[in-house]
């Protein structure tokens, strides 16, 4: 049994709501959520990290509290989690994986630097932290993301093309001109990341191509799991997720004229590309849904001891996500957790 103390920041993101409910449905992990608020699913310990110690509100409640003694213990912290000190004395004794989509200030990278890796959701953010910290790429989950097989879209003459990842740029607006020449009551529809998340969701379910302009953070998941057809940036975050022709097209988005190519293939050739479609949102499941979550971070926490016992608890590399193994191999602790 792996006992996980898991410590959110104040206002847990859909990250750790669906980091916390991928561990309450396995069995083989007891999972303590450490907070002043509960995440709301009983089968979670639950901790209130304000409560003063010796006091009944202090002890756990939940499925954690009345588990069997664990045979493997760790940490996994929010660098905006409260109770800093409290983070940094455990870490002596349990294996930590912190966790932060976005620039560390000064005392979260001391801490940070106290952990055996680091959480990201996206290459981007970890291409934009110090490059000696031990950092893992672990994507982020998304609201409402939906991966239930759907109807395959009919083009009908009326080709939508929406825009992820960044506002609509001139290179887009370029490639788009000749779109429209051929079909003339196609929608370009741009700067979807500004909209809410149930309107983003709704022009993404009648999309029949979406472009990927970054793929970092949750672009790339959204695009696959819409089942359009992806057009991605070739950039190095999109290249190690996609396979160009198998389940979505990789172009340069800053040339007009090879994304206007990308464009007009991915259009006319819609009815060919069913299949394409259909893997990219296969992919979606098997990189981003809430059910890989847990082994994802499971799997980093074993590099992690791995690495602490060799001796190699920092470096630069970007490690990639990987599958959990049978029987992870995480390091006994004497830690009552």
């Amino acid at each position: 049994m792996i006992r996980l103390a898991l410590l959110p920041p104040h206002e847990p993101d859909r990250w750790w709501l669906a980091l916390a409910d991928s561990l309450a449905s396995r069995g083989d992990v007891d999972a303590l959520w450490v907070s002043d608020r509960p995440a709301g699913d009983d089968r979670l310990g639950w901790l209130p990290v304000s409560a003063p110690a010796g006091t009944d509100a202090a002890a756990p409640t939940g499925a954690a509290a009345a588990g069997p003694a664990p045979q493997r213990a760790a940490l996994v912290v929010d660098v905006r989690a409260p109770r800093a000190d409290v983070v940094a004395a455990m870490a002596a004794e349990l294996p930590v994986l912190m966790v932060t989509d976005g620039p560390l200030d000064a005392t979260a990278e001391a801490l940070a630097r106290r952990a055996h890796r680091l959480l990201v959701p996206a290459a981007v953010v970890a291409r934009a932290l110090p490059p000696d910290l031990p950092v893992a790429v672990v994507p982020a989950m998304l609201d409402g993301l939906d991966l239930t097989e759907g109807a395959d879209r009919r083009l009908d003459g009326a080709p939508t093309v929406a825009v992820l990842g960044a506002p609509l740029s001139d290179h887009v607006r370029l490639a788009w001109a000749p779109m429209q020449q051929r079909w003339a009551d196609a929608v370009l529809v741009g700067d979807l990341d500004a909209l809410e998340p149930a309107a983003r969701a709704t022009v993404l379910a009648d999309a029949h191509v979406v472009i990927v302009l970054d793929a970092g953070g949750a672009a790339l998941a959204e695009a696959l799991a819409s089942g359009a057809t992806v057009i991605a940036h070739a950039e190095p975050a999109a290249a190690a997720v996609l396979t160009h022709g198998t389940n979505g097209l990789l172009t340069d988005a800053r040339s007009p004229e090879l994304l206007a190519g990308s464009l007009a293939y991915a259009l006319g050739y819609h009815e060919r590309l069913v299949e394409v479609r259909r893997a990219g949102r296969a992919l979606a499941w098997e990189r981003f849904s809430t059910a890989t979550l847990a082994a994802r971070v499971l799997a980093e926490l074993d590099l992690a001891a791995q690495a602490a016992g060799r001796g190699a608890g920092s470096g630069s590399a970007v490690a990639p996500v990987v599958a959990v193994p049978d029987e992870p191999a995480l390091t006994p602790t004497r830690s009552v957790i």
